[in-house]
């Protein structure tokens, strides 16, 4: 595995919607791979919402984390990750689905960049996947 110091990689998910962090933090407790399966997903997030994660998520955030990367798991409420979109769409002009505001909450919220982003140095670069719009509309975003 490629030397990762120094990259961090934030896993964002709404908290509704969290198989992830779940397994993420299962396994960090367990020190050993520990699947969690959610009861269901209970969130606006659903585009992307799956109950649990394939083992093999988790276990390439180990392997990042073994060659010297930092891995980061948050979570937020629907609130956040809707807002985030909002923010967004109005910054850039483009619609995205409340999963894909979960990873933008984390720069557009302050308390979830405070806690997640502080450590990472200024002009260090940070990339956001966006991904995801063809299931949502502005008055979508404004009811939730």
């Amino acid at each position: 595995t490629q030397n990762q110091d120094g990259v961090t990689v934030v896993a964002a998910e709404t908290k509704g919607a969290a198989s992830f962090a779940a397994s993420w933090d299962a396994s960090l407790e367990q020190e050993a791979l520990a699947m969690v399966t959610l009861p269901g997903i209970a969130s606006v997030a659903t585009s992307l919402g799956a109950t649990c994660v394939t083992p093999a998520v988790i276990e390439r955030g180990q392997s990042h984390v073994a060659a010297g990367g930092i891995l980061e798991s948050a979570t937020m409420d629907d609130a956040s990750a809707v807002s985030a979109c909002m923010e967004f769409a109005d910054e850039y002009r483009m619609l995205v689905e409340p999963a894909c505001g979960a990873a933008l909450a984390v720069v557009y919220d302050e308390a979830l960049r405070q806690k997640h982003l502080k450590d990472i140095p200024k002009g260090k670069a940070i990339v956001i996947e966006v991904c995801g719009g063809s299931g949502v509309n502005i008055d979508l975003l404004q009811q939730w």
